[in-house]
């Protein structure tokens, strides 16, 4: 059994659990769901206003990441070194890392991984709109490891923000070789 005796009784108990997505929905069954209790309902997410175009600034990148998840999990040291490894001289390229209530053991692993390259800023930011969040980024990195649905990728596609992800799990449900880069 890969989930916990009280999510096992819980669903003995309920006519149907939903989760998000069809990955969840493949662990939730493996784990001793009984597949027919198991609906996958995607989270409501509103409609985002479209972005502005700005070329004011140079080519950027968004590594988001909440510092209440795992930094190993979001993978935000690979998404800097992919980053380093795909321009390791442009000047006109930035990666923005920004987090939340990252833990200074965390942040001192993500610092030692920019290695002090001016073109990468880690900006800490407290609860902002889903438009300030993404602005001014160009595209949005994410590297997980792992995700059960992957809302940040599912936001910037809805702000027509192109997508570079891993191929795995939740969002594949959405994520294809048409709309993003795997």
């Amino acid at each position: 059994n890969i989930l916990p005796e009280r999510s096992l009784e819980a669903c003995e108990n309920a006519d149907q659990v939903w989760v998000p997505t069809e990955f969840v929905r493949d662990v939730c069954v493996a784990g001793g769901m009984p597949a027919h209790k198991v609906w996958v309902v995607p989270y409501y997410l509103p409609t985002l206003p479209r972005r502005s175009s700005d070329a004011s600034h140079p080519w950027t990148a968004l590594v988001s990441c909440d510092g209440r998840s795992s930094i190993h999990r979001k993978n935000v040291v690979g998404a800097i070194s992919a980053f380093r490894l795909a321009w390791p001289r442009s000047q006109s390229v930035r990666l923005r890392l920004k987090t939340r209530d990252l833990h200074p053991k965390h942040r001192s692993i993500v610092v030692a991984a920019m290695q002090g390259d001016p073109r990468i800023s880690l900006e800490e930011h407290t609860v902002q709109t889903v438009a300030e969040i993404f602005a001014p980024a160009d595209c949005l990195l994410h590297l997980h490891r792992a995700e059960g649905y992957g809302r940040q990728i599912v936001e910037a596609m809805q702000l027509e923000i192109p997508v570079i992800c891993t191929d795995y799990s939740g969002p594949r449900d959405w994520c294809t070789p048409d709309n993003a880069w795997l």
